[in-house]
């Protein structure tokens, strides 16, 4: 298939529709993309920014989908000066990795927005990442409280930080596709869901030792 088919293909896939009535498309890594060399894949962003007003790349760990890939510097930068790329959701669960995105973005285009997708350092807004992390749908109320706490200077930030902190180092452990059975898990013992029976098709954690009173301490801790 050309290039051009290629990208048409993505366009359809990817659903751009959403975009022309105001929904912003997240261009998710998939089999296409991951056999796209750095050349073709700009070409393809390209592609894509001529049917979308604007719209988010995503660049996903190997640990999450095996299409995942980071994307080289040069991709990065070609993307920043995409106008259309609004931002990156950013998924390699590694701190390092993240800043040298951050340090790229504030030397190329400041207001592009790379979105954290670390859950294992949910802290990373401290450093200038936003977030669109699987780990907020576990505690969304824990996450409201600490972004409240964040945006009004208040000292109970650090409290629910640390909170969210120890619970992505829990439930996006190895092997890390499993949190999604971890959220089930979580979100049972603290009461929101009556099921923690994961998709027959998804990972399964082992079974947890009891962590209701820890669960009670995240409910408590995202109460105004």
């Amino acid at each position: 298939m050309s290039l051009a088919g290629q990208a048409r293909l993505l366009r359809e896939k990817t659903g751009l529709r959403p975009a022309l009535s105001g929904g912003v498309p997240v261009l998710f890594p998939s089999a296409l993309t991951a056999a796209l060399d750095d050349n073709a894949l700009i070409r393809c962003f390209r592609e894509i920014a001529s049917a979308a007003p604007r719209f988010l790349a995503f660049e996903l760990g190997a640990m999450f989908n095996p299409h995942g890939r980071m994307f080289s510097d040069r991709v990065l930068a070609e993307l920043m000066n995409v106008p259309q790329c609004i931002g990156l959701k950013h998924s390699s669960l590694d701190r390092a990795t993240e800043l040298a995105r951050l340090e790229l973005r504030d030397r190329v285009r400041p207001e592009f927005v790379i979105y954290s997708g670390n859950d294992l350092a949910a802290d990373m807004i401290e450093y200038g990442s936003d977030y669109l992390l699987g780990l907020s749908t576990f505690a969304p109320e824990l996450f409201s409280a600490r972004d409240h706490a964040w945006r009004e200077n208040r000292l109970e930030y650090f409290e629910a930080r640390d909170l969210i902190q120890y619970l992505g180092w829990i439930g996006f452990r190895e092997p890390v596709p499993a949190y999604k059975h971890s959220a089930a898990i979580f979100l049972k013992l603290t009461g929101g869901i009556e099921s923690d029976e994961p998709h027959p098709r998804a990972p399964r954690r082992e079974e947890w030792p009891r962590l209701e009173a820890r669960g009670g301490k995240f409910v408590e801790a995202a109460r105004p």
